[in-house]
Order: C-alpha cells, then sequence, then structure tokens
C-alpha cells in the first residue's frame, strides 16, 4: 500500500504473501513502466518460471526505450502522416464548448476518481452486432463506438463528438512482448450531422477508426 516515489526506481514491487496451506506472488507496478498488455506479459511470465522451474525466458531484444527510440524517428520520417493526423486533431478543436449533457455542473475541484459501468452482452446482441457491421462494411468496434455516440445524442449531446480510445500503440508484432507503458489515445471523431442512414453513421466512424499509422502514435496532448 506504500506509494511509488517517481523519483526514485524500481517502479515495482514483487513479494510474496503465506497463508496456511498458499503462497502467493504478489507484483505491484506503477503504471508509468507497464500498461495493461505488459501487465499480461508479466504475468504470463512469472507462471510459465513457477510451473517449470529451470526455464530460461527467450532473451530480451527490444525495450521500452528502444521503442519510443523507434516511434520518435518513424514519426520524423513520416510528416505526411504526422500532419494529417495532426489535422484532424485541429479538426476537433472546435469541439472542446460543446459539453455532454450533466445531471450537474462538474466541481472545480474534482479529482481523478472515475467509476466503470460493466454489462454482458448476450449471444443474440453479440451477432446482431456483428451482422450491423458486417452489412455497413464496418467493425464490431465502430459500430460500439457510434452506438455511444447516437445514445449520448439522445440524452442532449451535440450531433458530432471526439471520443477517446486507448489503443495498445503496438503496430509490429515484434513489439507485442515489450515491457512498458506504451498506451496512447486517440481522439475519434462521431459525425452525427445531416439525415444519414445507420450504414452512413457506420462508415463514417469506421473511416475515422483508422488513423495514419505513425500519426496514431503522437499524443494528444
Amino acid at each position: 500500500t506504500e506509494p511509488f516515489d517517481l523519483s526514485r526506481p524500481p517502479l515495482a514491487r514483487v513479494g510474496l504473501a503465506h497463508e496456511p496451506g498458499a503462497t502467493s506472488v504478489v507484483l505491484v507496478v506503477h503504471h508509468a513502466v507497464a500498461d495493461g498488455w505488459a501487465i499480461e506479459t508479466l504475468i504470463e511470465e512469472l507462471v510459465t518460471l513457477i510451473d517449470e522451474p529451470g526455464r530460461s525466458l527467450p532473451p530480451v531484444e527490444l525495450d521500452a526505450v528502444d521503442v519510443v527510440a523507434w516511434i520518435e524517428e518513424r514519426l520524423d520520417r513520416d510528416d505526411e502522416a504526422v500532419a494529417t493526423f495532426a489535422g484532424r486533431l485541429a479538426e476537433g478543436a472546435e469541439l472542446r464548448g460543446r459539453l455532454l449533457p450533466y445531471d450537474h455542473r462538474p466541481r472545480g475541484d474534482r479529482g481523478h476518481a472515475a467509476g466503470a459501468v460493466r454489462t454482458h452482452l448476450t449471444a443474440d446482441t453479440t451477432q446482431g452486432l456483428t451482422s450491423t457491421a458486417r452489412h455497413a462494411g464496418a467493425s464490431v468496434f465502430s459500430t460500439l463506438v457510434a452506438t455511444l455516440g447516437v445514445v449520448l445524442r439522445r440524452f442532449g449531446a451535440p450531433d458530432e463528438l471526439l471520443v477517446g480510445v486507448a489503443t495498445a500503440n503496438r503496430p509490429l508484432p515484434e513489439l507485442e512482448p515489450v515491457v512498458g507503458c506504451l498506451t496512447n489515445f486517440v481522439p475519434l471523431r462521431v459525425d452525427m450531422r445531416g439525415d444519414i442512414t445507420t450504414d452512413e453513421l457506420l462508415r463514417r466512424v469506421h473511416t475515422d477508426v483508422e488513423p495514419p499509422p505513425a500519426g496514431a502514435s503522437l499524443t494528444v496532448e
């Protein structure tokens, strides 16, 4: 429970918790050094070492520092992709003043606490989403983003929204085993203007879901 001091590495702790009849491995990692994808990699490797004592893990060929340097070099070489993505962000600047509907005005002293709402999609609902997406030539993810926009609009949101979506930011297989925080947020535009059909809305969102590969590594800030 002791907080991490970001100025004093390491930003990870491993310990053993003993209880009658069982011993547990406790892994605490600060998000600055490992995102959700990396945590799964760490857990898989720990399980491998516990289940197979004496086994050696594959050598680490890339670390997060290598990846950051590669991304920066890639962005420097691809001015067109960066300009395209930056232009899309600039287009969304006009939407900043349009607030979502609230049941009360946000307080100035609000912190970073948040909640989560979980639900279970039945097989029939999942099949319906897949069928709708396929008919429009879109993905299920694009369909869910569009659905979110429609629901918010019904509650008073504007007919254009920017939805921030977290991405793993690991476009190459070689980046999948890298332990680090590579997660990036990509703004997706949900354009519901005009008298459009469901298929047209899904196609608009799906087009926006596919940003330029290099530009997608830019931070929103």
